[in-house]
């Protein structure tokens, strides 16, 4: 090869994705014009690369999005159904949501309930613990043994009594 032009295709961070080259057996036959031309290529090259990757990028941030939507539906649709009482609230300790289950257990509507201080749920006692642990979850430290899921159990701790009871005149009889 007597001629050669070689021309960086580098995309608009500065990567360099490859080259485009070309030889010929005669000499001087790429002239500036021609480099001019296939510097153009390379940068329209350059370009559809560029959205390809930018093409490729959003269809895996849309599949993540749909699996992260799909598994925020499943976990709602756990917490609309639950029995169990399960609230949330920010940092401040304002309620955030509230299912049914928090419904019947502490005898508030959502609509009473959501945007006022949880502390409406604590005895006055404990007042101080909530307002300690919000502190240290707002500090970033690990709380352990949190729980924020209430459970009726009255029902639960009747029929434990009647079994209790029912054993008790059976050894006496």
């Amino acid at each position: 090869m007597i001629s050669y032009l070689a021309v960086p295709v580098i995309s608009r961070s500065g990567e360099v994705h490859g080259g485009l080259f070309f030889g010929h057996d005669e000499p001087g036959v790429f002239t500036a014009e021609a480099a001019e031309v296939v510097v153009s290529i390379a940068a329209h090259a350059a370009i559809a690369i560029d959205n390809a990757e930018l093409l490729q990028a959003a269809e895996r941030e849309v599949k993540v999005r749909r699996q992260t939507e799909r598994a925020a539906q499943q976990l709602a649709t756990i917490v609309v159904s639950s029995e169990d009482a399960i609230l949330s609230m920010d940092l401040k300790g304002v309620i955030a949501s509230w299912n049914a289950g928090a419904e019947r257990l502490y005898g508030h509507t959502a609509d009473e309930a959501v945007g006022k201080l949880v502390t409406l749920l604590i005895p006055e006692n404990l007042l101080g613990e909530e307002s300690e642990l919000l502190a240290q979850i707002g500090a970033g430290r690990h709380v352990d043994h949190f729980e924020k899921i209430a459970r009726d159990i009255s029902e639960r701790r009747r029929a434990q009594q009647q079994r209790t009871c029912s054993s008790e005149r059976w050894r006496i009889g």
